[in-house]
């Protein structure tokens, strides 16, 4: 190997460019991003992780190092705008969101991604084996609230009796809590740690809670309220829908059709640590049908669906649950997050269960539409008995219709009466006065029959509709083949999970991974039909003829053709929208091997003619397969263009330099050759080159 003296000037000139373009600005923002399991709450090791500026479409710009950590934690410098974050990780669901530089109270922004596979013990069969008729089965995982890794060591005791576990290398404890204690408590223990205490843990055969813990760094006890929290009865209605005459539909007339007004957000972003409702410190973004699982226990009693009948109460609130969470994606709180944690918007916890889960998964998609067929904000209360309409009726009589609910009747109000009586669905669905001192306990019969979660949700939103939403997600994507050359059309692969049966648009755009604009082929942007289920559908993308060879990033969506133009347009509704990385490689039609013997070793020759234009051909040889990057530099040290970059078999190649749009003058060439990791692997040259106009 040799080096040339302007080969040394040549690395400085690129290094000053190099920061001279990193765009430094006076209005950063401090950006702290964590990636997590959404069901563990452990760290997660990011594949990939793109950040772009909405309004520019540029990649971020980052100042200070962005190497990913062990523990899925990104700080960043980002100027002051909004941004859309991608991410992917070998295992589980990709991941796009917006997230905002720009609110100086965010101190935190946590990305739970879904694991395409829960962990062996919280598989279904695992914990249904488990269960206990005398007891409740407890487990979960524990992490270090700052790092995300698992805990191992946590004691967690059992208050007030001799029940106990430890958490093993993988942070994960098990224990049964008997049904014989009035209700449960736990404590979580480890030195270095502030301990935790779960207080009010809901008790019933054969129930189940599956947790995620995370212990701080530090002394002193933090308490947490299991319990049921009931809605805010003192929450305001400023955005409620107005009162409407329309006559309600029969609760087996559910409309199982697309309509744009139901097209379902992918993620939802939740504000934690929530002095108001508008002034939460961390963001935590979810799926939304794994934020219905977390919301589900907090707001509704988990043993009901372990009573006859009691599933239809669960559903009927998953419903509610995830229309009033779709409602304030579409009217967010504030650019960073949509809906806050607390009961002033809807509960959200740490701890998910067996029946809450089920009734989320039997009603996946489904949610109420308006008069005005919007998504629909559908509030719900603990007892809406006696709220202004009297004894015996659900409802205000003002923001409220009154409806007649003898089965809460003599029931103390509990709520602002609008929208599904949490306490009134499970009469309805188990048949009996099930009262509030013995919630888990079957009732004495009310006399008004029962009804199904499709007849409850008709019963208390008399003028909305059920809809089911339309929703669609990539789950893998590939380019068929992924070497091509300029001019080729390749096969853009995408495997979408979608329901219901629809037509979609895929979109795709590539750029070069170096950066630079995205270069889109609008010609063949055509609607394709998905099934209900996982779909293999493809799309061409015709690459032009001029695109610099290299490595390149994809950019990929499935949209809903909003406007009905049968091409991608600005307004479309995108399902879901992801960034691949280095999954196209593009070469350059003017390299050829030529027919000759093995060459012995390495080597790049000059330039011929030289001087030439508006055409060069450059040759060099490859003792053995290497990675290839051939570029050209003009005599201030900047790249201007790139022949090769990617792998190729060891022979003698020939690659041509068209200059057509290039001044006269002095430029260089470099090879770099890479057969492994080390300096003894790499082989580099550079020479000069003069173009004469």
């Amino acid at each position: 190997m040799h080096f040339r003296q302007t080969h040394n000037m040549l690395s400085i000139a690129i290094i000053l460019i190099t920061c001279l373009g990193m765009g430094f600005t006076q209005n950063n923002r401090q950006v702290d991003i964590q990636i997590l399991d959404s069901a563990t709450g452990q760290a997660v090791q990011p594949k990939s992780v793109s950040i772009v500026n909405i309004q520019t479409g540029k990649k971020a710009l980052t100042l200070q190092n962005t190497a990913l950590k062990q523990n899925g934690r990104i700080q960043l410098l980002l100027p002051e705008a909004e941004y859309q974050i991608r991410v992917t990780a070998e295992g589980y669901s990709s991941m796009s969101a917006r997230i905002s530089a720009g609110d100086e109270g965010i101190s935190q922004v946590r990305l739970f991604l879904d694991p395409l596979n829960l962990p062996d013990k919280w598989q279904d069969e695992a914990i249904y084996a488990n269960l206990n008729s005398d007891a409740t089965l407890i487990t979960g995982y524990v992490t270090d609230g700052a790092s995300g890794m698992p805990l191992a060591g946590v004691k967690i005791s059992a208050s007030g009796t001799g029940i106990s576990s430890t958490t093993d290398s993988d942070g994960y404890f098990q224990l049964h809590l008997p049904l014989s204690l009035p209700t449960g408590s736990l404590i979580f223990e480890k030195a270095g740690y502030s301990s935790q205490m779960r207080k009010n843990i809901e008790l019933w055969p054969n129930g189940d809670w599956r947790y995620r813990i995370r212990l701080s760094p530090g002394n002193g006890q933090e308490t947490v309220n299991d319990g049921i929290s009931e809605k805010d009865e003192t929450e305001d209605c400023e955005s409620c829908e107005e009162e409407s005459n329309v006559e309600p539909e029969s609760a087996s007339a559910i409309e199982k059709k697309l309509q744009q007004a139901a097209l379902l957000p992918s993620v939802i972003r939740v504000g934690r640590n929530c002095p108001t409702k508008t002034t939460c410190s961390v963001v935590e973004i979810y799926s939304l049908q794994t934020y219905c699982k977390f919301v589900m226990p907090a707001e509704f009693w988990s043993c009901w669906g372990s009573l006859s009948g009691g599933a239809n109460s669960l559903r009927a609130g998953a419903i509610a649950v995830r229309s009033y969470a779709v409602w304030h994606a579409y009217n967010p709180l504030t650019l960073s997050y949509d809906i806050c944690s607390t009961s002033t918007c809807q509960n959200f916890g740490d701890v998910q269960s067996g029946n809450p889960n089920q009734a989320v998964d039997f009603t996946e998609r489904f949610v109420l539409l308006n008069t005005s067929n919007d998504v629909a904000r559908s509030e719900y209360s603990a007892e809406n008995n006696d709220q202004g309409c009297g004894d015996g009726f659900t409802g205000t009589g003002t923001s409220w219709p009154c409806i007649s609910d003898p089965v809460c009747s003599a029931q103390t109000p509990n709520g602002h009466g609008r929208g599904l009586c949490q306490w009134g669905s499970i009469r309805w669905a188990n048949g009996t006065r099930i009262l509030t001192s013995s919630p888990c306990a079957q009732g004495d019969s009310h006399g008004s029959g029962s009804k199904t979660w499709e007849e409850i949700i008709a019963h208390y939103y008399p003028d909305y509709t059920l809809v089911e939403g339309a929703a669609a997600s990539i789950a893998l994507f590939s380019v068929d083949p992924r070497a091509a050359n300029q001019g080729q059309t390749v096969a853009m692969e995408y495997f979408v999970q979608a329901g219901p049966e629809m037509d979609v648009l895929l979109g795709a755009s590539i750029r070069p991974s170096s950066g630079g604009d995205w270069i889109d082929d609008p010609a063949n942007e055509s609607p394709v039909s998905l099934n209900d289920g996982l779909n293999a559908v493809t799309r061409d993308f015709q690459i032009p003829a001029n695109a610099p060879p290299g490595d390149y990033d994809v950019l990929i969506s499935v949209r809903y053709d909003s406007d009905g133009s049968g091409s991608i347009s600005s307004g479309d509704y995108i399902f879901d929208s992801q960034e691949v990385s280095n999954v196209l490689v593009l070469g350059v039609t003017g390299i050829e091997r030529t027919d000759q013997p093995l060459p012995q070793k390495f080597s790049l020759s000059q330039n011929y003619p030289n001087p030439f234009n508006p055409e060069t051909t450059i040759a060099f040889s490859l003792p053995q397969a290497a990675g290839i990057s051939l570029k050209i530099y003009d005599s201030r040290g900047a790249e201007v263009a790139q022949l090769i970059n990617g792998q190729l078999q060891a022979g003698s190649y020939e690659a041509t330099w068209t200059a057509e749009n290039f001044a006269s003058g002095v430029y260089f060439y470099r090879l770099t050759a890479e057969t492994g990791s080390g300096e003894a692997q790499r082989f580099e040259d550079t020479r000069r080159l003069i173009l004469s106009k």
